[in-house]
């Protein structure tokens, strides 16, 4: 079982809370229910490509990938959400995003404020990705980017 936070003005925006702690969008005053959750592997067993797959879970990104690993080294096409502040905020590594999304080929990274954005290789997304975890207090709270990667 695991505390699920419910955002009061944002349907899109419940996710996991695994800790107390960070507090800077007023999390700790929302209400909570319990979920079930189960490693993705435990999950969905038994498909084979091509495959395209979507993560955006407010953070939880990086245990989604850990618990996926067999489905997700099958992938072909992946959007990502790559939240840095979600992502500290629930204890999870950002580096986990870091090391999958580098296996691809290519790396699409949509600017955050426009449709636009820019392709990556592997080893070139890796290196831009560390750096905005390294200097992460120069961006705002909020700040997310989608990564779309995929293999040419």
């Amino acid at each position: 079982q695991l505390a699920f936070e419910l955002s009061p003005i944002n349907y899109g925006d419940h996710r996991i809370k695994l800790k107390e702690g960070v507090d800077t969008l007023g999390e700790n005053t929302w209400q909570t229910i319990e979920i079930e959750a189960k490693p993705l592997d435990n999950v969905i067993q038994g498909i084979d490509g091509p495959l395209a797959v979507k993560i955006d879970v407010q953070g939880a990104e990086p245990f989604v990938i850990s618990g996926g690993e067999k489905l997700l080294s099958k992938v072909d096409f992946m959007i990502i959400e790559f939240s840095p502040y979600w992502m500290t905020r629930m204890g999870s590594n950002p580096h986990t995003i870091i090391k999958y999304i580098s296996s691809f080929t290519q790396v699409k990274m949509a600017d955050p404020n426009s449709f636009e954005g820019t392709t990556y290789s592997g080893d070139e997304i890796e290196a831009k990705l560390t750096e905005i975890i390294d200097n992460i207090d120069n961006y705002p709270v909020r700040c997310y980017w989608d990564l779309m990667a995929w293999n040419q």
